[in-house]
């Protein structure tokens, strides 16, 4: 009788067992299968710390190149896993992953984030609004932009005016790069950034060009000596300027080197192509 109770108890607890092991598999995912799937994924982050659903093309392809030419292959094809080379967007395996996953890591400089906040000055506008990812300036309106303003302490950066040339570099901050009441263009601009965890690229519109490749932003470094190369814009065609834009993602997406050589400085301007 106490094994016919014995044997009853144990079948009761195999099926216990059973139902508890197939709710856990068709639930959320396990520790082991996010650690997994996460692997095979390269999200790329804002300075809010957000994963960005959109990335601009060329941005992607900046990032892949660098991925690939320091040695850092497994990421380059991570990246491609994550987003759609053509479009730009999360790929749906990557999208559909990023909605089961209630807690994301957080980045190593969380509690640090620059805020890239910019803002244009037009001909007859005046300063413009703040931008954070979006367009400073106006385009179709024929309109020059004469001074630049970045909120982002971590940023070094000069215009070129028209009849001026290279202005000195100002810094982020309450600092602006042109002119303002004096009735000159700008023709080109040209950024560092300094900041240990994020990397910077930025484009400009120009007149009868339209917007122009993406740049990324230079890194300062000891012995560093200015030069007129590695600029967004125009210098000698006599062409305003007349819009800008700045993105700023975690580059823990590749980290630096001299072109992606690895070690070295980045070298002022460089656009990874």
């Amino acid at each position: 009788m106490k094994k016919i109770k014995i044997s009853k108890l144990k079948n009761v607890l195999i099926i216990l067992f059973v139902t508890i092991f197939i709710s856990c598999e068709t639930e959320d995912l396990s520790f082991d299968e996010v650690s997994k799937t996460q692997s095979e994924f390269k999200f790329i982050r804002d300075n809010n710390n957000e994963i960005l659903d959109e990335m601009p093309t060329e941005i992607l392809l900046m990032l892949f190149e660098e991925f690939e030419n320091s040695n850092q292959k497994i990421k380059g094809i991570q990246l491609r896993n994550t987003y759609n080379f053509k479009t730009g967007k999360l790929n749906d395996i990557a999208s559909e992953y990023k909605s089961k996953i209630s807690i994301q890591t957080k980045s190593p400089s969380a509690k640090s984030n620059p805020t890239s906040s910019y803002q244009a000055h037009v001909r007859n506008l005046g300063w413009l609004p703040w931008q954070s990812g979006g367009i400073a300036g106006t385009t179709g309106e024929s309109r020059r932009m004469e001074a630049l303003r970045i909120s982002d302490v971590y940023f070094t950066y000069r215009a070129h005016v028209r009849d001026l040339g290279w202005l000195p570099w100002v810094s982020g901050g309450n600092d602006y790069a042109g002119t303002v009441g004096e009735s000159r263009r700008m023709e080109a601009v040209k950024l560092f950034y300094d900041h240990p965890v994020f990397q910077a690229f930025y484009r400009v519109h120009v007149r009868n060009l339209g917007w122009l490749p993406w740049r990324r932003a230079g890194k300062r470094f000891v012995g560093w000596q200015d030069s007129t190369s590695g600029y967004a814009g125009t210098v000698g065609q006599s062409r305003r300027m007349e819009a800008f834009q700045l993105f700023v993602v975690d580059s823990t997406t590749p980290s630096g080197g001299n072109g992606g050589s690895g070690g070295g400085p980045i070298a002022e301007g460089d656009n990874i192509q």
